[in-house]
């Protein structure tokens, strides 16, 4: 999975596998806690991503991902944006429906065709 970032100002959130172990957690908190303007910070575990509040004035999102990732709990190089964490979910849900209604239409088409070449026989 690729790493996910969405920041709006004053609320970042991170998913990143690393997240999903909860021996990381306390160590992240720790190096989160050494900025000025966090506020909080929340983990989901089943995720695998973190919350972060924080004030806007104080810090910026950009600088927490930075020191993440300088603490080795992030890889930029790896990261998707919103848009397109989106389009991939859109893509794969489009491809799913695209098969799913393909396959129907194959089994109407084909539906009763073994009576039918029955009843060409007789």
């Amino acid at each position: 999975m690729k790493h996910y970032v969405h920041n709006v100002p004053g609320r970042l959130r991170i998913r990143n596998n690393m997240f999903k172990n909860e021996a990381n957690h306390q160590p992240i908190r720790l190096v989160l806690a050494s900025l000025n303007g966090i506020k909080a910070s929340e983990f989901r575990t089943t995720t695998g991503s973190i919350t972060i509040s924080y004030d806007p004035d104080l810090v910026e999102g950009s600088h927490i991902v930075g020191v993440l990732e300088q603490a080795g709990y992030f890889d930029s190089t790896r990261a998707m944006t919103n848009d397109e964490y989106v389009r991939d979910k859109v893509s794969k849900a489009g491809s799913f429906l695209t098969r799913a209604l393909f396959g129907s239409a194959v089994d109407v088409a084909l539906e009763g065709t073994g009576l039918a070449w029955l009843g060409l026989l007789i």
